[in-house]
């Protein structure tokens, strides 16, 4: 499957973070769904929480950088797709399908 397809098509391509890029906790400012490459857990970003002044609803605490990879533009991308797109690019996950 290639990055994307399978994917909810009715949300525009973010011109921040791509689909498939790696990113530290601390520098995610595009919304969208990334996957913990520590814990393989699904994290859901919006885009009212990702607005400046907003008041983040996660705070991430540790020595280490928290790493986490993109896999959809939508934060609401359905948990079958999102394993999916994980499966078929070699991305460990902890989503229930």
């Amino acid at each position: 499957m290639s990055k994307g397809q399978g994917m909810t098509s009715q949300v525009p391509q973010s011109r921040g973070i791509q689909v498939g890029s790696r990113v530290k906790y601390r520098n995610i400012d595009t919304p969208g769904a990334y996957i913990s490459e520590d814990t393989g857990d699904l994290f859901r970003f919006t885009g009212s929480a990702l607005n400046p002044g907003h008041s983040p609803n996660l705070w991430i605490e540790s020595t280490n950088p928290q790493m986490f990879v993109k896999i959809s533009d939508d934060p609401a991308v359905q948990s079958e797709q999102a394993a999916l797109y994980c499966g078929s690019h070699n991305i460990a996950h902890n989503i229930p399908t």
